[in-house]
């Protein structure tokens, strides 16, 4: 699922947690790992507002350890091979803003996801009220020279990070506080907030009776299938595991909600000679399976293309483990039904068998 359509889903108001903080914050929690599917609310001032304004380097020493924490808690996900599925549907962000002198709130948060990249955002973004809009329209020059865009549903400046690791928490940190002070002229003389949350759309026991593309490039990603959205078709995800490439499409569209669709379709090709081909389609399309197999187009005069599909059908509620163990068992069928190719003698060609007779 895109981060657009998580913030769809995502309740606005989740109760605070506020955390004292005297001019400079603390790391939440001492960084501990939150729990999935735990929601996790904290709210606390970075830089205490002060009459006379503060330098970028007073204000970078102050608060540019706790800031970089912060960001190390939010961006880094620390995934362990038991945990990489459940951690699925969780996001955390981190909103740091202030409110300038015009009463107007400028803000830079990042936004995170299990196996995904960072999202970084500023804002205000386009905006209908003239003083909104005309703030925007001040930042927009710096903005674009590091790489931002206007984008998303509340249409702020947006780019997309890798996702940091411990060590490069503190670079993203950097960036966040250069432009609250560089871009947005933030100058200490008025508090520095910030929000920490941690939230899920999934449920622990989530079962699916409907997916969309991106969550299917989710799950495809921890499932270590190497997914490719594709820029024609909507529909369709390319994926690869190991020396096998093959497709995932989706079928069967939902009216609610738009964009999730009611079955996954898996399917590859690959030439076989034309007795082997001919032997499988008799063989496996004659007896009830999981997937099944179709002869395509001829690759030449000794070969055929032999294509293997199967379909996962989501209506009525299925888990994630269910699909990724259907995909599991067609790719091993699939592999089953290569190896015929190994077993079958190549072709010798005419020219060839002429000068062995002879």
């Amino acid at each position: 699922m895109s981060t657009e359509e998580r913030r769809e889903e995502v309740t606005a108001g989740m109760p605070g947690v506020p955390v004292t903080a005297d001019g400079q914050a603390t790391v939440p929690q001492g960084k501990a790992e939150f729990e999935p599917h735990t929601v996790v609310d904290l709210e606390g001032t970075l830089v205490c507002a002060q009459e006379r304004p503060r330098s970028s380097q007073s204000l970078a020493s102050l608060c540019l350890p706790a800031l970089t924490d912060q960001v190390e808690q939010v961006g880094v996900w620390n995934l362990g091979s038991t945990d990489s599925e459940i951690r699925l549907g969780d996001y955390r962000f981190l909103v740091v803003e202030f409110t300038d002198a015009a009463d107007v709130c400028r803000f830079v948060q990042i936004w995170s996801e299990p196996h995904c990249h960072l999202t970084m955002e500023v804002g205000p973004g386009n905006r209908e009220e003239t003083i909104l809009q005309a703030v925007a329209d001040g930042i927009r020059p710096a903005l674009t020279g590091r790489g931002f865009e206007i984008g998303g549903n509340a249409s702020n400046y947006a780019k997309r990070l890798v996702a940091p690791s411990s060590h490069g928490a503190r670079s993203i940190a950097s960036e966040m506080l250069a432009i609250l002070t560089d871009v947005h002229g933030y100058d200490g003389t008025a508090d520095l907030t910030y929000r920490l949350h941690q939230d899920t759309i999934l449920e622990a026991n989530h079962v699916l009776d409907g997916i969309s593309r991106s969550q299917l490039v989710d799950w495809l990603n921890v499932w270590s299938l190497n997914p490719r959205q594709s820029e024609d078709h909507e529909d369709v995800v390319s994926a690869r595991e190991r020396d096998l490439e093959f497709t995932v499409m989706l079928r069967a569209p939902k009216q609610r909600p738009s964009g999730a669709y009611w079955e996954i379709h898996c399917c590859t090709t690959f030439p076989l000679p034309n007795d082997a081909a001919a032997e499988l389609l008799a063989e496996y399309n004659a007896r009830p399976s999981l997937f099944k197999v179709f002869a395509g187009s001829r690759s030449d005069e000794f070969t055929r293309e032999i294509g293997v599909v199967s379909g996962i059908n989501l209506a009525g509620g299925v888990t994630p483990a269910h699909i990724r163990c259907q995909i599991r068992e067609w790719l091993d069928a699939v592999r089953a039904l290569r190896y015929h190719r190994a077993r079958q003698p190549e072709p010798v060609p005419a020219a060839e068998a002429s000068h062995v007779l002879n």
